[in-house]
């Protein structure tokens, strides 16, 4: 069989508590027994969370919440088109313009309103010493407690407001929403009338002096008139060229009638003079007259008739006489006519020209007159002139006013109720199902900050992770829990715990590629962990395994081997080290097949100064030589320093290590003090472990 040497044991490289782990890999299944762990206190904790929350819910106040919409437009909708629009001119005097409405509904003064209407202050209770308050105190009381009940929201970019009430009384809360919307509306409409009232009040001022300034302007110019003598040819109303004096009409007139007559004389004597170099017959107005061609028609029948009869008798023949008679009468006839109309052309002309005459003498005498009124007819005209500016004054505010007194009746308001509030049938706050809810998820978040603390604070060993990641150690095995009042003998050959022992012996021969070594301690940070139970099984394992195995109780302070498999203790290693007696006298052969056992022997006093003597090592080597491996029990790390001396000797140590019994801060301090002292450790061992409680997974 290959023998090992003690500094084939790989070293353990030393802990770097600076360093960081490669990975941030969260370990679910160490969660999950984590809080399994700890189920009872999280159960405690969210139980107590539950019950504070049910004692919210029984000892809150319950208030009821209703909301009323109302829209507030820029720009109220026009009742007459002499109405005034008003409209901002951007999106900043639009923010200004809402937020200027919402201060308003948020004033004291529309509080005070609603508190009137809806006799808020006569539910006000006395004051705390019983004290009767005056009417303004409760007044004041009740603006107080409406405003504090009271909030308002304009969502973005919206122009509807919400108006919310909280209070305890499902009806008042809904009264109360609805009274602000519709006090902010009469309100709104108040002060808009009172702007109209003091715009009537004002032009009705504005109109009375207009009034006396025109009538005083319209006796000037009459008395200026009358002063003048000026007479107004318009009768006042005056024309598109301003006022025109009689004189002045006339002269105009008569100018124009000049000038027809001008055109007349003109005609007529054009007339006169064709008439007078043109024979009577062949003038027009002898050929067009009707009479002319009258007898111009018979005169032909007649002169037809006469020719006919001519053929048939003599001139001298009476009837042909008589019809010679009557052509020179139709011929004198038409003379006669032809000689009056050339007459009455002449006296057309005549008459035209008389009129001419006349017109311009007329003319002339006015022109004279008309520039004597013109100096007159300044000053009357500055008068008139201020008279009409009096008038135009008057007519516009006369017509603004009876505008603004139309408009006061029909009032128009930018605010309108969109919705009203409802009664609530039941209470916004305390709300259960959130309330519960809250509670259970506060007292979870702070049984899972306890169970944080407590994991941090709690540095017990738990798990085969806990080992590994605590001493930076490998896990040779994991031994289950086992019942307390099984022997050590019991305990090694039962079925389950048989198997964690050999797969322990198995760990034992892989910690080194040349084999098992020849020495092997076993240690542990306190007592009770089971490092005497694991040694004995890994002793017995390798015994029945074929080796020659000898197993050392270095526990000389309180050796127990001798009393768990029925030997001898009245010599043991102790009689060894005091030279007392020899090792193969000590040893007890054939405890079990291939199995010698040397007990610990009777207690010393100073067991440290026995293990410190150089002999121990040359008893270690002398067990090397007689057998394959030699299996050490050592006493507990902390405090004593006979696991030192011993793990310095030996070929290779194993820490023992209690399942929730063992502190990590105590046995990362003895692997640290075994590691300083030059123990060549391979490796750790996990005792008395519950799988079923840590959800053990194979």
């Amino acid at each position: 069989m290959a023998t090992i040497a003690p500094n084939q044991i790989t070293q353990r490289p030393r802990r770097d508590d600076d360093g960081g782990s490669e990975g941030m890999d969260i370990d679910f299944p160490a969660i999950w027994n984590l809080l399994r762990r700890n189920v009872h206190l999280i159960g405690g904790v969210v139980a107590i969370a539950l019950l504070i929350g049910v004692v919210i819910l029984i000892r809150a106040e319950r208030l009821y919440r209703a909301t009323a919409t109302v829209q507030i437009e820029e720009q109220s909708a026009k009742v007459l088109n002499s109405e005034d629009g008003r409209q901002a001119s951007g999106s900043q005097e639009a923010e200004r313009f809402l937020q200027t409405q919402l201060s308003l509904l948020n004033s004291r003064a529309m509080a005070q309103l609603v508190v009137k209407k809806l006799n808020l202050a006569s539910r006000i209770p006395p004051g705390p010493d019983g004290r009767i308050l005056s009417p303004q105190e409760r007044e004041e009381a009740a603006i107080a407690k409406l405003q504090s009940s009271m909030s308002l929201t304009l969502p973005r970019d919206s122009r509807v407001a919400q108006i919310t009430i909280t209070d305890r009384g499902p009806r008042f809360v809904a009264d109360a929403a609805n009274a602000y919307a519709e006090e902010f509306i009469q309100y709104n409409l108040g002060r808009r009338f009172g702007e109209t009232s003091y715009a009537r009040t004002f032009l009705e001022n504005e109109l009375g002096k207009a009034k006396k300034r025109l009538e005083a302007s319209e006796v000037a110019v009459v008395d200026y008139a009358r002063r003048t003598r000026l007479i107004d040819a318009t009768g006042g109303k005056g024309t598109e060229d301003g006022v025109r004096m009689l004189t002045s009409s006339n002269l105009m007139d008569i100018n124009s009638a000049l000038g027809r007559a001008k055109v007349e004389r003109i005609e007529a004597e054009r007339r006169w003079r064709q008439a007078q170099a043109t024979p009577a017959l062949n003038m027009p107005e002898v050929m067009t007259n009707p009479a002319v061609q009258q007898l111009v028609e018979k005169r032909a029948l007649s002169t037809a008739d006469y020719s006919r009869d001519r053929e048939k008798f003599r001139e001298d023949y009476p009837g042909m006489r008589d019809r010679a008679t009557e052509l020179t009468a139709l011929n004198n006839e038409v003379q006669k006519i032809a000689q009056t109309i050339r007459g009455g052309l002449r006296n057309n002309y005549e008459i035209a020209v008389n009129q001419e005459r006349a017109l311009a003498s007329q003319l002339e005498s006015l022109k004279t007159r008309t520039v004597e009124e013109q100096n007159k007819s300044i000053g009357y005209n500055i008068l008139r002139r201020e008279v009409d500016t009096n008038r135009l004054m008057y007519d516009g505010l006369l017509q603004r006013f009876k505008e603004v007194s139309a408009a006061a009746g029909v009032t128009a308001n930018n605010i309108s109720i969109v919705d009203r509030a409802e009664v609530p049938n039941r209470p916004f706050t305390p709300r259960t199902t959130m309330t519960l809810l809250s509670s259970l998820a506060s007292g979870f978040a702070l049984a899972l900050v306890l169970v944080g603390v407590r994991s941090r604070l709690d540095d017990i060993i738990r798990s085969p992770e806990d080992v590994a990641s605590a001493l930076d150690l490998p896990v040779l095995a994991t031994i289950p829990s086992h019942p307390s009042r099984l022997s050590m003998t019991e305990v090694i050959e039962g079925s389950s715990l048989s198997e964690a022992f050999w797969s322990l012996r198995l760990a034992v021969e892989r910690t080194s590629s040349g084999g098992v070594p020849r020495s092997l301690l076993f240690t542990s940070s306190r007592s009770s962990e089971g490092k005497s139970t694991c040694a004995y099984a890994v002793a017995l394992n390798f015994a029945r395994s074929g080796r020659r195995v000898l197993f050392i109780d270095a526990d000389l302070r309180r050796p127990t081997l001798h009393r768990a498999i029925g030997l001898p203790n009245d010599k043991g290693l102790a009689s060894v080290l005091a030279g007392e007696t020899t090792l193969n006298d000590a040893i007890r052969y054939g405890v079990v097949d291939r199995l010698d056992v040397l007990t610990g022997g009777q207690p010393t006093r100073n067991p440290a100064e026995l293990l410190a003597q150089p002999v121990l090592a040359s008893i270690i080597a002398a067990a090397e030589q007689s057998y394959d491996l030699v299996v050490i029990d050592s006493a507990p790390v902390l405090l004593l320093a006979d696991a030192i001396a011993l793990a310095s000797a030996a070929g290779a140590t194993v820490f023992v290590v209690e399942a929730n019994g063992a502190r990590a801060r105590e046995a990362r301090a003895a692997v640290q003090r075994l590691d300083e002292n030059g123990a060549r450790l391979c490796g750790a061992v996990l005792t008395k472990y519950d799988r079923e409680l840590m959800q053990y997974r194979y």
